[in-house]
């Protein structure tokens, strides 16, 4: 459809310079789909060297930087993905690209192999020795005017810097995870490629005249480290319910919560803690379950250390275009983060995407996790859920109780999250502000350097 208002706008041809490409077969990819889904076309193009190809719906001009032949980085590449073999991906009875199941077989023995040899290979790669003359060429012929980029690793830093000082344009980095603090930081064995990281990171910053940050938190701590102002921009609510659903409960059924996401990270903890307080309830005559929609391989691995009870149930391992049903038919989701410090760690500034999923379907959320996470923080502060901060089964069990028995908190807290999910989340407010963000960046020029 014509749209008059966006063809009167200004937007700067921006380069997406990243890992992933814009297409439906990740969670990193749909939000990088979701945040340019209104952009021009003509006036984006992106370079990665993902191995999935750019959705073209979403972005015709791209360029796929092919994988390196060199014999040390090869090597490097192949080990680390013999051991990190994390996903399996089965199509649908539909063969549709967007309802591709993705199944990540648990990373236990083989994580701290695999984590040195990526880290290792990363700073060892240089992505500029893979741009061909024509890769080149297809750059001048676009003329970017500001290069977009998530960051995540040293490559990518490397590459987004070399473009900006070709093209003397600046960078504009989405912080969506606190690398700079986080990556590499569990592992002793990796310092060397922290430092090469960090280092790198700064870089970027340098050629950074504003950032994009994932939280209100991140952005705070990340203007205070790099100087240089954020501005936030989550993920996009897509699907935005026109009415808020009714949170009345039909007693002659459980009280359903769900859980959508994987139990990596340690968040099986949180799942089993849930789960013992709902079979302790369960026990005084409650009526309620706990559904886990997960990869499979992973609830075959962590559900051993569940509780055993007919309440506690495997969904299954959801495609795309099942995650708003089943939402929908939930009571309540539950959104969870682990307790262990490193998690705790690699998890406080970020806030999880499926947050404003759960907002845009009217529903108020579950939360357990530490309180200093941004995401249990996002929950607490727009009013949309209840958060239990303290590891503790008889305080889960008593918030679980309340909210169970409580409708018109229920609906008071969904109400809260649904219209979050119109304020900040809604796909006409999110591509305005990342719009306006790289027009800024545009007009104020390069950083430092």
């Amino acid at each position: 459809m014509f749209d008059v208002h966006k063809m009167t706008k200004n937007y700067p041809r921006v380069l997406i310079c990243n890992a992933t490409a814009l297409h439906k077969g990740s969670g990193t990819a749909i939000t990088l789909c979701n945040l340019f889904q209104n952009y021009p076309r003509d006036k984006m193009a992106l370079l990665s060297s993902d191995r999935m190809s750019a959705d073209v719906s979403v972005c015709k001009n791209s360029w796929q930087l092919k994988a390196s032949t060199n014999s040390m980085i090869a090597f490097f590449r192949n080990i680390a993905e013999y051991y990190s073999k994390n996903s399996i991906i089965k199509n649908d009875s539909s063969n549709n690209e967007t309802n591709k199941k993705i199944v990540l077989r648990p990373q236990i023995s083989n994580s701290y192999v695999s984590s040195l040899l990526h880290g290792y290979g990363d700073c060892l790669t240089n992505l500029c020795h893979r741009m061909s003359l024509d890769c080149w060429r297809w750059l001048d012929e676009f003329q970017p005017e500001i290069i977009y980029t998530m960051l995540g690793s040293t490559q990518y830093c490397k590459l987004s810097i070399a473009i900006s000082k070709k093209y003397k344009i600046p960078i504009a980095p989405h912080v969506t995870d606190d690398w700079y603090n986080a990556r590499f930081a569990d592992n002793p064995f990796l310092s060397i490629p922290r430092i090469i990281f960090r280092h790198q990171f700064r870089k970027v910053y340098k050629r950074a005249n504003l950032g994009i940050a994932f939280s209100d938190l991140m952005a705070q701590e990340y203007q205070k480290e790099f100087h240089v102002p954020h501005t936030v921009i989550m993920n996009i609510s897509s699907n935005i319910v026109e009415k808020l659903p009714n949170q009345e409960w039909s007693k002659n059924r459980p009280f359903r919560f769900v859980y959508i996401g994987g139990l990596h990270m340690n968040r099986w903890t949180s799942i089993r803690d849930i789960g013992q307080a709902l079979v302790n309830l369960h026990q005084k005559g409650i009526l309620a379950e706990l559904i886990i929609h997960c990869p499979e391989l992973e609830y075959q691995v962590y559900s051993k250390s569940f509780p055993k009870s007919p309440i506690i149930k495997f969904g299954g391992t959801l495609i795309t275009s099942e995650i708003d049903n089943a939402i929908d038919d939930s009571d309540m989701p539950i959104h969870v983060e682990s307790f262990d410090k490193q998690s705790r760690k690699e998890t406080r500034l970020s806030v999880s995407t499926k947050i404003p999923t759960y907002f845009s379907r009217g529903k108020a959320i579950f939360a357990y996790g530490p309180p200093e996470v941004a995401s249990c923080q996002y929950i607490a502060s727009t009013q949309s859920g209840i958060v239990v901060t303290e590891e503790n089964i008889e305080r889960l069990s008593d918030e679980l109780l309340k909210i169970i028995n409580d409708e018109k908190k229920r609906t008071k807290l969904a109400e809260n999250a649904w219209e979050t999910a119109k304020k900040e989340h809604s796909v006409d407010v999110i591509n305005e502000r990342l719009r306006s963000v790289l027009c800024q960046a545009v007009e104020n020029g390069v950083g430092l350097i």
